[in-house]
């Protein structure tokens, strides 16, 4: 009786370490969506946010770090924009430029991640 449990627990160890290795050796190492075409694309397009402007008397540095989610149709037209941070004038005026932008070297129907950092002096 107890080589039948020990055997059991044996066979069901054997066959999850089994799945394990099967599951990830199917899976495909994660690829950078945007390629470099494309980041000097947004970078030539992509002008600084006038929301982000200091004014005269503030005389600190501000670093904003803006992560920006964006998909696109088959011609390579941005049909969704999301920024991510808290200031609402600036997510709006990032998702307003972004929204206009065409990248055709772009998968379809794929959420690609580009970074803005903005440091105003």
């Amino acid at each position: 009786m107890k080589t039948h449990i020990t055997l059991l627990k044996f066979s069901l160890i054997l066959s999850l370490l089994f799945t394990t290795f099967v599951a990830f050796s199917h899976t495909d190492p994660s690829k950078k969506t945007v390629t470099e075409e494309t980041e000097k694309t947004i970078r030539s397009y992509f002008k600084f946010p006038q929301v982000l402007l200091p004014s005269y008397e503030t005389k600190s540095v501000q670093l904003n770090k803006i992560e920006v989610l964006f998909t696109t149709d088959k011609t390579g037209k941005v049909n969704f924009v999301m920024a991510k941070t808290l200031n609402k004038e600036l997510k709006q005026e990032i998702e307003k430029q972004f929204s206009n932008l065409h990248l055709n070297k772009l998968k379809q129907n794929v959420v690609h991640s580009v970074t803005l950092n903005f440091k105003t002096l």
